[in-house]
């Protein structure tokens, strides 16, 4: 299982009022909260966890019609995730402009999920198939997204995730 997902800093920064009254109470454990507000940066710490949260509800969602409760998902500093009696492990990279998260239930599926950053567009599966001649990004029967390889046909478990400017498409590569 494995699950992306990305924030554009600037739309958050505008959009989301992460500290406006009850809000982290509502999207945060007691632990989560201490060690957001023990961080050098509170608003790059809430980003993150929020992310790893969304990555690893992803993860989970391929396969279950779960409902996203954020208190659910309890992230800890070092990429690990927990979710009822599951672990997930999550990678972040940030730059200047968003943030994005890779999760997967094995630390060995998170050392070889890709991740294709493109602009958020509505024609999204044409743009990435334009732009990666070798792969094909589709949906299943499901509507959830797949990517295969054009040379041998092989499926890949993918996931997909967008926010203001930014879309990232991750998928599983065990080649």
């Amino acid at each position: 299982m494995i699950g992306n997902d990305i924030v554009d800093l600037a739309k958050a920064a505008k959009d989301s009022n992460w500290k406006r009254k009850g809000y982290l109470k509502k999207v945060f454990t007691l632990g989560e909260q201490e060690l957001i507000f023990s961080s050098k940066d509170l608003n790059v710490i809430v980003w993150q966890f929020w992310s790893m949260k969304e990555a690893a509800y992803k993860a989970i969602g391929r396969n279950t019609n779960l409902l996203f409760n954020p208190l659910l998902f309890n992230c800890a500093l070092n990429g690990e995730v927990d979710y009822m009696e599951e672990r997930f492990y999550s990678k972040t990279v940030m730059d200047s402009t968003n943030l994005h998260t890779v999760a997967a239930n094995s630390q060995q599926y998170l050392d070889k999920i890709c991740t294709h950053l493109l602009p958020n567009t509505t024609d999204y599966l044409s743009a990435f198939n334009l732009k990666h001649c070798d792969l094909e990004l589709k949906k299943d029967k499901n509507g959830l997204p797949l990517l295969l390889t054009k040379q041998d046909g092989l499926k890949h478990l993918a996931s997909v995730s967008h926010h203001g400017h930014y879309l990232a498409v991750a998928y599983l590569n065990c080649s």
